[in-house]
């Protein structure tokens, strides 16, 4: 007779998930090859590690302890994956793991093969006397301890980008809305962890409504965040992030050639209004006007002053200005009017107005006496 517990209803959709975006990931033969197969293997340990759960909660007697601990190894690798995963995703770098990553993963597996010395009798004997309890708590804290320090990392890698791209605008900020949604599912894992782990070594469990079980039910969630943006945005998986570039030398352009470029940017800008479009990067605006992204960048950061990031999201903002102006938000939240000119989210559209006109958007309604003219219409402190 089969076994259910509460906890199947998360794991055997996350494992069946797990198991089709890895294949899927896998498959995939255009762009981001190579970050796609670093974040396929994250997912496949991930469903094998729940199928190894929900097997070991059903047969525990009938599994041999020894082999019980090689699935363990996986804990030493997908911090530096997902770090690496991101690295990949963003930067483009295809160069290899360095082999130090893999280190405490491969001593972890010495460790087991040393274990096998001992007949199962044995081995069960050293664990019912509990002489081998120093070292799983060692090699879970450490585990603990370099998954959150990935983490770190990973987060930092995310900062790092969207502050090159503040300065030089060529980042697709969907991609970067994933990365942030699937690294916040793994703060939830990790923060679990720990708490699960200082329940058992100092409360003994006692604590009924945190278990080892409530952890598992954790894992499936960045699978569940993959799977939602595979489904909603599959581009991400295939298209090619434009990394940002480097400052570009003064002297790049000629007098002629940069006023025949300002034309042609002015065109665009002010009879095509090009900036309306949510997902305009350099390249996008560059091609629109026939020229390199390189000069563009240039003719921003040396003519303009500012950069693409800067130049478009000011053009937004004033556009956003004039259906203000225009007692547009009476009939539209403020939200909505920021995606009509070109924003597409609401932490973008805040920063970005705040950054112009140094105020949020309600407070610029405010202070400069635009209310709509339905007197029970309340403006919201933040869109």
């Amino acid at each position: 007779m089969i076994t259910f517990f509460w906890y199947d209803i998360i794991l055997v959709p996350g494992i069946a998930q797990g198991i089709f975006l890895s294949f899927m990931l896998f498959r995939l033969d255009k762009r981001n090859i190579s970050a796609n197969r670093i974040l396929a293997i994250i997912i496949a340990m991930a469903a094998v590690m729940l199928i190894g759960r929900m097997v070991w909660a059903r047969y525990p007697p009938d599994l041999s302890y020894q082999w019980s601990l090689i699935p363990d190894t996986t804990i030493f690798l997908f911090g530096p994956l997902i770090y690496f995963y991101i690295k990949r995703l963003l930067f483009k770098e295809e160069n290899g793991i360095p082999f130090f990553h893999f280190i405490p993963a491969i001593t972890h597996l010495v460790i087991v093969g040393i274990m096998f010395q001992y007949s199962k009798q044995d081995y069960d004997l050293l664990i019912y006397k509990g002489h081998l309890n120093s070292y799983f708590l060692t090699l879970e804290e450490i585990a603990i301890v370099l998954n959150i320090i990935y983490w770190i990392l990973g987060y930092l890698l995310i900062r790092k980008y969207l502050k090159q791209g503040s300065e030089n605008l060529s980042f697709k900020q969907n991609t970067v809305n994933y990365l942030l949604y699937l690294h916040f599912a793994i703060l939830i894992c990790l923060a679990m962890w720990p708490i699960g782990f200082v329940h058992r070594v100092w409360f003994r469990g006692s604590l009924s409504f945190i278990d080892y079980d409530l952890i598992w039910t954790t894992i499936p969630l960045f699978i569940y965040v993959v799977g939602y943006y595979a489904l909603k945005q599959p581009e991400l998986f295939r298209l090619h992030i434009e990394t940002p570039t480097a400052k570009l030398q003064i002297n790049r352009l000629k007098d002629e050639e940069t006023n025949q470029l300002k034309k042609a940017l002015e065109m665009v800008i002010n009879e095509e209004k090009i900036y309306l479009k949510n997902d305009l990067t350099l390249s996008m605006l560059a091609k629109s006007i026939g020229a390199s992204s390189n000069n563009v960048s240039w003719l921003l950061n040396e003519v303009y002053g500012k950069s693409f990031y800067d130049y478009i999201n000011g053009l937004r903002i004033g556009e956003f200005i004039a259906k203000i102006e225009n007692r547009e938000h009476s009939k539209k939240t403020l939200l909505a009017l920021a995606m009509e000119v070109g924003f597409n989210s609401k932490s973008t559209f805040n920063k970005a107005f705040k950054l112009e006109k140094d105020s949020s958007p309600s407070e610029y309604i405010k202070n400069n006496q635009l209310s709509a003219e339905n007197p029970e219409y309340e403006l919201p402190e933040a869109v």
